[in-house]
């Protein structure tokens, strides 16, 4: 299972999410925390479930969000 950061906007009771998946929980969720403490219409955030592919990583050490670089089949 991967995951996903959700966030809990002003006025839904549902989360809203984006493309980012991360293979860990942990990495979900310290994206979500960076972004709530930075945006301002969340008033809360969550990480999901999600099948969808893993597109992200987290790095820890630099508190960075990135990418992963798609394989080529060439």
């Amino acid at each position: 299972m991967n995951y996903k950061p959700a966030f809990i906007l002003t006025g839904e009771s549902k989360p809203s999410v984006n493309a980012l998946v991360f293979a860990t929980y942990e990495e979900a969720q310290r994206n979500a925390q960076d972004k709530f403490a930075v945006w301002t219409q969340p008033i809360e955030y969550t990480v999901i479930e999600t099948e969808d592919a893993v597109n992200y990583r987290y790095d820890f050490t630099n508190s960075q969000t990135v990418p992963l670089k798609e394989v080529s089949d060439e």
